[in-house]
């Protein structure tokens, strides 16, 4: 007669081995043990609970698939929010970047949710934005507001405009760094969620 399972947070690689072993119970131990640590992280830089949740539960769904490489995870937290960043950075960029920016703001990061100092923090970087997109080269700029802001797809621009994809990529790539660029050298508030709105604008 085999003995039951042995689940014990302070013995983590064992926990792991569980998991990728497709655990079910090892894994809810973790998740519990983590989950308010990654939503707090997710809240301070996303600012609406519901984005924070979503963000948390994306990582922990990403944890669950690719439980067969926990085998060779040594650090696990760190490896955890390695995740959780990436997840931040990617949600960042789909509801700030990829979004009507002044329509999220309004949206999400309302009165209850941000501070006052947070509040203008935000209305600068829109501003920012706003005059970056606006010295874009005309091209640029209309590929930009009609991909960005209009929610246009690639083929859309292209049959619209009656330019390449690989143009449009082109015109994309160069407006992004462009935005980035302005960004960079007009901010006076180098928070951490700024550097975070930077890297999303990468791409």
């Amino acid at each position: 007669m085999n003995n039951p399972p042995v689940y014990n947070i302070e013995n983590e690689h064992k926990l792991l081995l569980q998991i990728a072993q497709n655990d079910g119970v090892a894994f809810k131990l973790v998740f519990d043990h983590y989950w308010d640590r990654i939503y707090s992280m997710a809240l301070t830089y996303l600012k609406s609970p519901l984005y924070a949740e979503d963000a948390v539960q994306e990582v922990f769904v990403k944890l669950w698939n690719s439980r067969l490489q926990l085998t060779a995870v040594r650090k696990f937290d760190s490896y955890l929010f390695i995740i959780a960043r990436n997840e931040i950075i990617s949600t960042l960029r789909k509801k700030i970047v990829h979004a009507p920016f002044y329509e999220y703001l309004s949206d999400e990061l309302t009165e209850e949710v941000l501070a006052p100092d947070q509040q203008l923090d935000m209305k600068e970087f829109q501003t920012l934005i706003d005059e970056a997109i606006e010295k874009l080269p005309v091209q640029q700029q209309r590929v930009y507001k009609m991909s960005r802001l209009e929610g246009l797809s690639q083929e859309q621009i292209s049959r619209e405009l009656d330019i390449s994809i690989s143009t449009i990529k082109g015109h994309m790539t160069k407006a992004l760094q462009s935005i980035r660029t302005q960004l960079s050298i007009n901010s006076n508030k180098p928070t951490l969620l700024w550097w975070l709105i930077l890297i999303a604008i990468k791409k």
